[in-house]
């Protein structure tokens, strides 16, 4: 907490400090509550048949991990005084890494389960060999050797500094102040989303085409089953009749029909992922875009500014740090709103005698 109290008596600042000392505990419990119930969901029999189940099982984990990293720290710095990165220089250093590590694993896990869904839909055949449990267990490892090897600057970039006003664990390298906010604006919103947008514009098209194509056999089933309008069996060239022919046709449309409708369904469970996809990608845009624009212009919108600016900029940080954390807080709900199956075997945790369909069972490919 800082001892300068020129700004203090702003509204601005007392209300960042009454949002600080309430919605940290709030979120830090729904997020909490919420990622283990995804979690225990995800670990079910029938939802660990596919790859998105096991990258989101991920995510919950590492979504956990920001808000007791990241969130608790300023709860217990703006409500009750205690900066836990002020107490030593290495804590100042180890922690500041541990939050940027988390932040970006979870964006990066986003990106691993777009482009493994983006290719199992274009590619069907291929991604029985490529989109393996084997293959997202080692994506999963180099994101997370990656980010560690990108962020370990911050062992020699952050220590603890006796500014003007306050203590803080801050960047003290030009690095850390002038080029480390571009690069961490890159690592974990531009270069993320960009690969998630790209991926869902793909997936959003294949499916297009994959639509268009059953509605074509479709029409092309019921055109060939019409009646003559004469209403005469007339005797073709092969000797059949058009009554004939058409039973035929019938008997042919009948049997591939249960496949057209597995098609069908499988489409419509593709589409399911897609939907939760767009949701989660453009909620991690609208929510972690104003701190990455926030750490980028402080430092110079800090420059010479009034008390009353100061104030409204502790509120700014304020709202952008429970934007951020609020997108760490909600994924369970958007699972819910946008998974079917997901909230089947969410119903299925709290109904006695309820039994995984044998469809499910059988279906060792269902996508969610």
């Amino acid at each position: 907490m800082t001892n300068d109290t020129t700004f203090h008596h702003f509204p601005e600042f007392q209300t960042a400090l009454i949002i600080w000392l309430y919605f940290p505990p709030l979120l830090i419990v729904i997020g909490t509550i919420t990622n283990l119930m995804s979690i225990v969901v995800l670990l079910r029999k029938s939802m660990r048949t596919s790859n998105t189940m096991f990258y989101l099982l991920v995510l919950s984990v590492g979504d956990i991990f920001v808000l007791f990293t990241g969130l608790l720290r300023y709860w217990l710095k703006f409500g009750f005084d205690k900066d836990i990165r002020l107490i030593s220089d290495p804590f100042c250093k180890f922690h500041g890494f541990l939050v940027y590590v988390s932040l970006d694993f979870t964006a990066w896990i986003l990106v691993a389960v777009t482009v493994d869904r983006c290719f199992a839909i274009c590619n069907p055949f291929k991604a029985k060999v490529v989109c393996t449990r084997k293959v997202a267990k080692c994506t999963v490892g180099i994101i997370l050797v990656a980010l560690i090897a990108i962020n370990g600057h911050l062992f020699w970039t952050l220590a603890i500094e006796d500014l003007a006003d306050e203590i803080q664990c801050t960047a003290v390298t030009t690095f850390g102040n002038a080029i480390w906010p571009w690069m961490d604006f890159s690592v974990f919103s531009a270069l993320p989303f960009s690969i998630m947008i790209a991926s869902d514009i793909i997936i959003v098209r294949q499916l297009c085409r994959s639509s268009r194509k059953l509605e074509a056999h479709r029409m092309s089933d019921r055109a060939g089953c019409l009646p003559d309008k004469s209403g005469i069996a007339k005797i073709n060239s092969d000797g059949l009749s058009t009554t004939n022919r058409i039973r035929l046709t019938s008997n042919s449309s009948s049997k591939s029909g249960s496949g057209r409708n597995m098609v069908r369904q499988r489409m419509g469970k593709i589409s399911n992922v897609t939907l939760m996809l767009l949701s989660v990608n453009c909620l991690f845009l609208v929510l972690t875009a104003p701190i990455v624009i926030y750490l980028i212009g402080y430092m110079d919108w800090y420059v010479n500014v009034s008390d009353h600016a100061r104030a409204k900029m502790n509120l700014l940080w304020c709202f952008c740090n429970m934007m951020q954390y609020l997108n760490n807080s909600i994924h369970f709900f958007i699972y819910c709103l946008t998974g079917p199956k997901f909230r089947r075997e969410l119903k299925a945790m709290f109904t006695k005698g309820n039994r995984v369909s044998m469809t499910e069972q059988v279906s060792g490919t269902e996508l969610y």
